[in-house]
């Protein structure tokens, strides 16, 4: 069983702490169902990253982003997002 839990407040802006430009992409899978990933995460993340001065050049939710090819193929879509950012953020569970 994966157990996926969200990643601190607090660590994740400290990382994102010289950056202020951020795509973030998260997984629509496991993650989903531990409350850590998907399109909620993502709209939390957005709000809390915006207020913190960091603009969101876009973001993509993946249905795996352990699979390799898909994730390929669907960031193709984001690449103009991609270029205008200078870190991705990314919510998934490690795998």
């Amino acid at each position: 069983m994966i157990v996926s839990v969200p990643k601190p407040i607090d660590e994740i802006l400290e990382s994102l702490s010289e950056t202020r430009r951020v795509v973030i992409v998260a997984c629509g899978g496991c993650p989903v169902g531990c409350k850590s990933g998907g399109e909620e995460r993502v709209e939390e993340l957005s709000k809390i990253l915006s207020k913190g001065g960091k603009q969101i050049t876009g973001s993509a939710t993946i249905d795996f982003l352990c699979n390799k090819a898909l994730v390929g193929t669907r960031l193709e879509y984001y690449l103009a997002e991609l270029k205008k950012a200078q870190a991705v953020l990314v919510v998934s569970c490690g795998v």
